[in-house]
């Protein structure tokens, strides 16, 4: 059996986006995100070794916040 390592944007791509914060520029109003995730957001104020699959947009917002290590994405 062998084992395929894949990138964060390879995993993220296989996911929606998941974002959900209400106030994202992507779809504000709301706490769904209908694109695809090319990205993976990771916490940095606390253990996230899962992150957080994200579309190329709402990533970019979460790592303007300042809380948020993107990986993959554009």
């Amino acid at each position: 059996m062998k084992l395929v390592s894949q990138t964060a944007e390879g995993l993220a791509s296989m996911f929606p986006c998941e974002c959900g914060d209400h106030g994202c520029p992507v779809h504000q109003g709301t706490s769904r995100c209908t694109e695809s995730a090319c990205a993976v957001a990771y916490r940095i104020d606390m253990e996230d070794e899962t992150g957080t699959p994200m579309c190329a947009e709402c990533a970019a917002d979460a790592a303007d916040s300042g809380v948020f290590r993107i990986e993959g994405g554009e």
